[in-house]
């Protein structure tokens, strides 16, 4: 079994009511897990923490915590609040609204954006989803800033062992640079697995991207081979 944040537009998914992004909802994890655990028909040693983007960060602080859990699995993770908007909110302004995606290609392509996700591969998807029906508001709070700069998963990540774990890391990802994942992945102790997607960025991995087979063989591979023998890593 998996337990992890739902994928669906952006702001949904990880967005108070009040425009306010929580990242840090490592408790809901477990309290899945405890709820999932308790069910006659649910193996708990064989229940999987899984997380994508700003979860895939929550799944590992959570899985740092949990040990009871058998794997934890995170494609393209969030690795650390080191924003490059980060001066504003250093300067304590009032509260305002700043813009999540830009509003135009021409400006996520200058790469001068205000937005808090100013890269042109989120500004695409972004508009994929809001033509495939999504309905948000492309605005956050300016508390959102440093709620995200405050949230570092990579501090995180060594303290997940002994538990397993499965990193998915798009190559030319630039949401959550490629660098920044790598970075963290040598931070975390064995047993750990690496797969770098060739040729794809943050969202290629996602249904319908062109690396999308390719991620979840990879990750059904490794929740076979770990959920059915325990927590041993096969060698």
């Amino acid at each position: 079994m998996l337990i992890g944040a739902r994928l669906t537009p952006l702001p949904p998914m990880f967005i108070h009511p009040s425009r306010r992004i929580e990242p840090r909802k490592v408790r809901d994890y477990c309290d899945a897990f405890d709820f999932a655990a308790s069910q006659l028909e649910v193996d708990g040693a064989r229940v999987a923490y899984w997380g994508t983007s700003l979860s895939g960060g929550n799944a590992i602080c959570a899985a740092a915590i949990d040990k009871r859990i058998g794997a934890v699995v995170v494609q393209s993770p969030y690795a650390a609040g080191n924003l490059r908007k980060s001066d504003k909110c250093a300067r304590g302004k009032a509260s305002m609204m700043v813009p999540v995606v830009p509003a135009t290609l021409g400006e996520a392509e200058r790469g001068r954006s205000p937005a808090v996700l100013g890269t042109v591969e989120m500004f695409h998807f972004m508009n994929y989803m809001e033509k495939s029906g999504g309905e948000w508001k492309n605005e956050i709070t300016l508390q959102s800033m440093f709620n995200l700069m405050a949230h570092e998963p990579k501090r995180f990540v060594h303290r997940i062992a002994p538990t397993p774990l499965l990193m998915v890391v798009p190559e030319q990802n630039t949401t959550v640079e490629t660098k920044a994942q790598l970075d963290m992945y040598r931070l975390a102790l064995e047993p750990k697995q690496i797969h770098l997607v060739k040729n794809c960025g943050h969202f290629g991995i996602y249904g319908g991207g062109v690396g999308f087979d390719e991620n979840i063989r990879v990750q059904i591979e490794f929740l076979g081979r770990i959920l059915e023998r325990g927590r041993s890593f096969p060698v």
